[in-house]
């Protein structure tokens, strides 16, 4: 079976200065995914989960393993043929922007920067089309970042990153700073579009009932190791290791 991201046998660790010695961050986790399937990752925090984000963006090396995107290693020397394949929706969005580009600006500039043949007005269009696609009013494209809420920025986000029609989507705690209404909003949404333009994701989460609504399976995650794996409903109604039941425990208790 061919997967659209693999990740294989990746270790990471940082030197900690109080400690003087090396933290394990990753300790040879392996995962793949399947062409629009959507995987989540759970675990607490500090466990590792955003390590394994940035491992795969190219944000932080790994120390040893490989990535995979449709079949190919990742080459981060080239991070422009890489950044079109896949592409990262963070956990404060508002961070995530130039603070002196409007919305439209923003979004224009990125199409530029990945399909330089377009015109002016082909990716002005474009913008337009993902905006209200999100569900924002294309009055929106002369505003500035601070002018949205947070869960406005999300959908900019969200909008930005599917310009480049990327195959597979990392979203890294990217509700975790929204209000539970706003956040179903945008999980509907973010479901809805990947029911229509067929792309995987990694939905890297800490509340495991939110993964258990929203994925096809799950992996949970605990000191830099993969715990375990299996399909959504298994790991909710029928968890095999013990940090798993007891995550589940605390929910329902």
């Amino acid at each position: 079976m061919s997967y659209i991201l693999e990740i294989d046998n990746l270790y990471k660790s940082y030197w900690i200065a109080k400690e003087k010695g090396f933290h394990d961050v990753l300790k040879g986790i392996n995962l793949q995914i399947k062409k629009g399937e959507i995987v989540g990752l759970v675990g607490e925090s500090g466990c590792g989960k955003s390590t394994v984000a940035k491992v795969i963006f190219g944000l932080t090396p790994a120390d040893a393993g490989k990535v995979k995107i449709d079949g190919e290693v990742a080459d981060y020397r080239y991070p422009k043929k890489l950044f079109k394949k896949i592409q990262m929706i963070f956990q404060m969005p508002k961070d995530s922007f130039n603070p002196k580009l409007t919305i439209g600006k923003t979004l224009i500039e990125v199409q530029r920067n990945f399909n330089p043949k377009l015109s002016r007005q082909e990716v002005a269009a474009k913008a337009e089309e993902y905006l209200t696609m999100m569900e924002l009013p294309v009055e929106y494209m002369s505003k500035y970042p601070m002018q949205l809420s947070g869960g406005e920025c999300q959908r900019v986000a969200i909008a930005r990153a599917l310009l480049i029609e990327p195959d597979v989507l990392i979203c890294d705690e990217m509700t975790s700073s929204l209000d539970v209404s706003v956040q179903a909003e945008i999980m509907n949404k973010l479901l809805e579009l990947k029911e229509e333009k067929g792309f995987s994701v990694l939905f890297i989460t800490h509340d495991l009932v939110l993964a258990g609504s929203m994925c096809d399976r799950i992996v949970v995650m605990n000191q830099g190791e993969f715990i375990e794996e299996g399909p959504a409903y298994d790991i909710l109604n029928n968890p095999k290791n013990e940090y798993t039941q007891n995550i589940i425990n605390s929910i329902f208790m």
